[in-house]
């Protein structure tokens, strides 16, 4: 009601610690080197927004409601305060409930809010499997995932009202995003981490300066990558070098339209196939089209074909060219090669991670454009989805209902294997 709705936002993954990795940093994939959830920690030589603010003589600290963004996954840096021990907030030691994180947020804003402060909140709950509580569950129950939502958006508005409370709230620059989508069955994906379709990593973003008291909707393609150096910009600093994100302060302040950034272009990815020794899946998404480079390319026409169902590729091989041309060049100036983000997991935090829904085996990080001889991911989704299968039913102590897709599994890729 009062905030900058963004209603066309791109998150660079379709998984929670590399897209929180680029929200953070205002960097994409390539540069900060994180690609999946498992194995991998955000390297020290990375600059965060906390890192930023603190060195500006802000307050941080970081509330987080799962085990995928631990201290140990490295996006603690420059956090006065990283508070990430579940301590079994939940029926699962490996997140913590949306009202549990939020009255961690109304007791800290207590102790600090005659501090300039930055403070982070991270809700896990609309995930895989929903269950809201009551009466989320009875409103919602025809769309579980909805009332998960529901659930979320009240828990957040707990911490406004304590903003209000404590005299804060016209003071205090908001910003409320997510770090992906759920698929909820196109393309065959239950969920997320595979493709990097639109429901998987369009995004909602509402920025709240402060004071603000009429909404507004901005049509303009804007990314994850966005928020640093949107807050950067707000604030009056200089942000980071190596930011590849763009300052929405001015179309949030001076009306700046589409037209102005028609040729704009985000970058997104997914690495999740190569555990299938499949080809990764590499995207763009511009005003109108979203290009994704795989074994078989495809071409979409966002405009006309929100859904995604109409492969335009062969039929348009100039515009194929183009954005082939442009991931190539954002992956050479964006990649380095002295990154350290490879991190030995103990097995607690595998198994929690595993609980939670992520497939494991190892991400083959190869920028390279797509080895013809490897398969289509497209061609995988049914076997990704039967090892995630596999993974609930563990969980769920069903062995021997497992151990059959475990068979099956092997039957189709018998040199498949996943720790």
């Amino acid at each position: 009601d009062r905030g900058i709705l963004f209603e066309n936002t791109i998150s660079p993954a379709p998984m929670t610690l590399p897209s929180h990795s680029s929200m953070l940093t205002g960097t994409n994939p390539p540069y900060h080197d994180i690609h999946d959830n498992l194995n991998s920690q955000l390297s020290p030589s990375n600059v965060t927004l906390a890192e930023i603010l603190s060195e500006h003589g802000f307050t941080t600290a970081a509330i987080v409601s799962a085990t995928v963004l631990e201290a140990q996954f490295g996006l603690n840096q420059g956090f006065d305060e990283y508070i990430d021990e579940m301590d079994g907030a939940t029926a699962h030691a490996n997140e913590r409930s949306g009202a549990a994180t939020s009255q961690l947020a109304m007791q800290w804003l207590d102790k600090h809010q005659d501090e300039p402060f930055f403070l982070f909140l991270h809700y896990f709950d609309p995930h895989d499997a929903y269950l809201p509580p009551p009466p989320f569950s009875n409103l919602f129950s025809d769309n579980l995932y909805a009332g998960e939502i529901a659930y979320t958006d009240h828990c957040i508005g707990q911490v406004i009202d304590k903003l209000e409370t404590l005299g804060l709230l016209d003071t205090t620059l908001l910003i409320i995003t997510g770090d992906h989508g759920e698929m909820r069955g196109d393309h065959g994906e239950s969920d997320h981490s595979f493709f990097i379709y639109q429901g998987a990593v369009k995004v909602p973003l509402i920025i709240v300066p402060p004071g603000r008291r009429t909404p507004k909707r901005i049509d303009q393609l804007a990314g994850l990558i966005d928020i640093v150096p949107t807050i950067c910009g707000l604030l009056g600093f200089k942000p980071p070098p190596e930011v590849h994100g763009e300052d929405l302060s001015a179309h949030i302040y001076h009306g700046k339209r589409q037209a102005d950034i028609t040729n704009r272009k985000i970058f997104c990815e997914s690495f999740t196939p190569t555990k299938y020794n499949a080809n990764p899946l590499i995207g763009v998404v511009s005003d109108r089209w979203k290009y994704i480079h795989t074994t078989r390319p495809e071409l979409y026409d966002l405009q006309n074909d929100p859904l995604e169902s109409k492969n335009l590729a062969r039929y348009k091989p100039r515009l194929v060219s183009d954005f082939s041309e442009w991931i190539e060049w954002t992956i050479d100036t964006q990649s380095r090669h002295e990154s350290d983000s490879n991190v030995d997991l103990d097995p607690e935090t595998l198994a929690k991670l595993k609980q939670l829904g992520y497939v494991g085996g190892d991400v083959s990080i190869d920028y390279s454009l797509t080895s013809n001889d490897k398969t289509d991911p497209k061609d995988l989704i049914a076997f990704h989805m039967s090892g995630k299968k596999i993974a609930a039913l563990v969980g769920a102590k069903k062995h021997a209902e497992a151990r059959i897709v475990c068979h099956a599994m092997l039957a189709e890729r018998p040199d498949y294997w996943t720790g």
